[in-house]
């Protein structure tokens, strides 16, 4: 997330300025007309929806007026992060509640050294018959939930069974999903809930 190097252009039908966020937040300061112009956010920031268009009036005599501008981060939003069931051909009826994933957060595309957060969740009983691991406070294991209940920064995370259910082997395989940036949305690397399977 970066707002530094987004362009704003404060214009009308008679003058047009140009104004660049240096990394304090702020602009250099320029001599502007005293009339009524619209404020345009020309370029998205890194990780930012695009600000609206807003009108402002800057008044005679005033010096050292400032134009406040909000830019709304954007977020992933999961329902469930792992669905766990049996090896595919293996019968049987034993649940495969009390899994333990670890889930790893980087806030780059790719994995890193040193995740930014980690996450250990549970997968408990979703009441229609399958058993999930969510990153909410019901599944939480340890870890803080800074960014809210299912919520994740852009970046990309890692999962991994880390204690198998009761009855089962451990998986060890690391599944990996990336929450990127689409214009004013969100986009993922994989569209389908990872399916953790235990024999």
């Amino acid at each position: 997330y970066s707002l530094t190097g987004t362009k704003f252009v404060l214009s009308n039908a008679n003058h047009r300025y140009d104004f660049t966020i240096r990394a304090d937040g702020g602009t250099d300061a320029q001599e502007v007309f005293p009339e009524t112009y619209t404020l345009h956010e020309d370029s998205q920031p890194k990780g930012y929806k695009t600000a609206p268009d807003q009108t402002v009036t800057i008044a005679a005599g005033v010096p050292g007026q400032v134009l406040p501008v909000v830019d709304e981060p954007l977020f992933g939003t999961l329902n469930a992060l792992v669905k766990k069931v049996p090896a595919a051909g293996y019968a049987t009826t034993r649940p495969t509640a009390g899994a333990q994933l670890t889930v790893n957060y980087y806030d780059n595309p790719e994995p890193e050294a040193n995740p930014k957060q980690t996450w250990i969740i549970q997968t408990l009983a979703d009441g229609n018959g399958n058993y999930t691991a969510k990153l909410d406070q019901a599944h939480l294991v340890s870890g803080s939930l800074t960014y809210g209940e299912n919520v994740l920064p852009l970046g990309c995370i890692t999962i991994q069974e880390t204690k198998a259910p009761e009855g089962y082997l451990l998986n060890n395989t690391v599944w990996k999903m990336q929450i990127l940036q689409s214009g004013n949305g969100v986009i993922y690397s994989s569209t389908t809930q990872p399916e953790i399977q235990n024999v």
